[in-house]
């Protein structure tokens, strides 16, 4: 027969058990009940493939060749007249950027 001193005394044990686990653990389960995983064994997964070490091709948006039309308009004195050149001349730097970079 139990008495409520015994249950208690194990509470108590298995609470310093479960607090002295020095890493997270991730709760997995097994054959007689729960077994905690620590770090360690969760990092012997499959390692991620390696990135890519050329950069990233971006689109040309509109909003990109805007910006860029923008200073080359201020690095022209902001001029009255040229934006349709400008537009152009910032499109064309951005593709030849871009086939550069490919």
């Amino acid at each position: 027969m139990k008495t409520i001193k015994n249950v208690k005394l194990k509470t108590a044990k298995t609470a310093t058990k479960v607090s002295a686990v020095k890493s997270p653990a991730v709760i997995a389960p097994s054959n007689g009940g729960l077994k905690a995983k620590t770090a360690t064994t969760a990092a012997a997964a499959p390692a991620a493939p390696p990135k890519s070490t050329a950069a990233p091709r971006r689109e040309i948006t509109t909003d990109l060749i805007a910006v860029r039309a923008y200073i080359l308009w201020e690095k022209q004195g902001r001029p009255q007249g040229h934006d349709v050149a400008n537009w152009l001349l910032a499109e064309k730097q951005l593709q030849q950027e871009q086939s550069f970079t490919a």
